[in-house]
């Protein structure tokens, strides 16, 4: 009876104590954790001296290539052609353009325009032509600037000198309004031109 007894009260100790395998967890498992903790927050490095040295080179590189970027350069003005020609540094520039656009000689315009308005650019004649190149009021707008009726003008007699076989018709075209043969008004504007250099 009290082997019996004996047996039963071992297997209840052994029942209730803990395995060595729970003891085992029980004391890595809040290692763990303080591992765990550990590593979610590491501590951060300083910057090693070899890399902290090269920032200050870094930065003069940049305003180097900034130093070297060139500014943008401010529109250049205009510079007179000829001293002689009546015509302020804006329209004389003006009127190489457009000479160049149309093909036509500048003195050759010189001739037409010192013909047609003796370079005054308000000038109106007795039919209502008006402007340097005395422009019909019925084709042209009235309203236009001096840069635009030097536009206007030598841009038409561009298209006639390609239009005409010689230069006495286009001359007489731009006159008339066509070439009927006369050569009075041609001869007048050739002659300012061979004044200002034309044909020289």
């Amino acid at each position: 009876m009290k082997i019996r007894l004996i047996a039963l009260m071992l297997s209840a100790l052994i029942l209730c104590a803990p395995t060595a395998r729970e003891e085992a967890q029980a004391v890595t498992e809040p290692a763990a954790e303080e591992t765990a903790t550990v590593e979610a927050a590491p501590e951060i490095a300083p910057i090693p001296p070899a890399v902290a040295a090269t920032e200050p080179k870094v930065q003069e590189h940049y305003f180097e290539i900034c130093e070297e970027i060139p500014a943008e350069k401010a529109p250049e003005e205009p510079t007179i052609w000829r001293e002689d020609v009546p015509l302020s540094t804006e329209l004389q520039a003006t009127l190489l353009t457009i000479c160049e656009e149309a093909g036509v000689d500048p003195l050759l315009a010189l001739g037409l325009i010192q013909t047609e308005s003796n370079f005054q650019p308000d000038a109106v004649s007795k039919s209502g032509d008006y402007g340097l190149c005395q422009l019909n009021h019925n084709y042209f707008d009235p309203n236009m600037t001096p840069e635009e009726n030097l536009r206007a003008g030598i841009g038409y007699l561009g298209n006639l000198l390609e239009k005409h076989r010689t230069t006495e018709a286009a001359l007489t075209a731009y006159h008339v309004g066509h070439d009927d043969g006369t050569r009075s008004y041609a001869a007048v504007v050739l002659g300012h031109a061979r004044a200002w250099g034309y044909g020289a």
